[in-house]
């Protein structure tokens, strides 16, 4: 626990400021039973953690069904615990924080499972990272990001009809894929997933249009 501690204050101190910190504890103080579940959730995302890194150093590619079995693990962890719901809570509170925790967090989690080596550990992060982009799910909902990309660059209205069908297939694929919510889905990946500033914004398009 002491290392868990050691490296948290260190990601702090890199990604945040003691004033954004203030913010954060006094926005988990005013929720002191989920402060409590946090502890629970962070030891069952840990084992899956553990069991990418067993695959990892193995050897197996980010593609291979050892891996993809993990990241679809990790998808039902999502539904289960409510986490896209409860980082759009925090983005809706303070979108630059909640992203860089985020971001902290991706990176304890990794480093929580390697403490003593910290290239390991980002590698670690990375393989887990390169495991979902490669995922089924990830790969079908590729072409859909294209089509959002055209529509919005000719300016086509989220209510428009090419619209209400690009939503209706991002609606069956997380039927298929069992990604709860479709909304809630499209706004989480278009608020967290780590893209460059023009990509997050083709991503912001589509939640507009599925939540049109």
């Amino acid at each position: 626990m002491s290392n868990v501690q050691t490296i948290t204050r260190e990601l702090i101190n890199q990604y945040i400021t003691p004033e954004q910190e203030r913010e954060w504890l006094s926005y988990w103080a005013q929720r002191p039973e989920e402060a409590a579940d946090s502890q629970a959730r962070f030891r069952e995302w840990r084992a899956i953690a553990q069991e990418f890194l067993a695959v990892m150093r193995n050897g197996a590619p980010p593609d291979s069904p050892k891996a993809q079995a993990l990241v679809e693990c990790s998808q039902k962890h999502w539904l289960k615990d409510g986490m896209r719901e409860r980082h759009l809570e925090q983005y809706a509170w303070n979108p630059q924080l909640a992203r860089a925790w985020s971001t902290i967090g991706r990176k304890l989690m990794s480093r929580s499972v390697v403490p003593d080596d910290p290239e390991e550990a980002e590698r670690l992060s990375d393989y887990m990272m390169a495991a979902r982009r490669v995922s089924p799910a990830a790969m079908a909902f590729r072409p859909l990001a294209a089509e959002a990309a055209m529509l919005r660059a000719n300016g086509v209205a989220v209510t428009s009809a090419e619209a209400r069908r690009l939503a209706r297939r991002f609606a069956e694929l997380c039927r298929e894929f069992q990604l709860g919510d479709p909304e809630v889905h499209a706004r989480w990946v278009a608020a967290f997933a780590e893209f460059d500033p023009e990509t997050r914004e083709i991503h912001e398009y589509m939640a507009r249009v599925v939540a049109a």
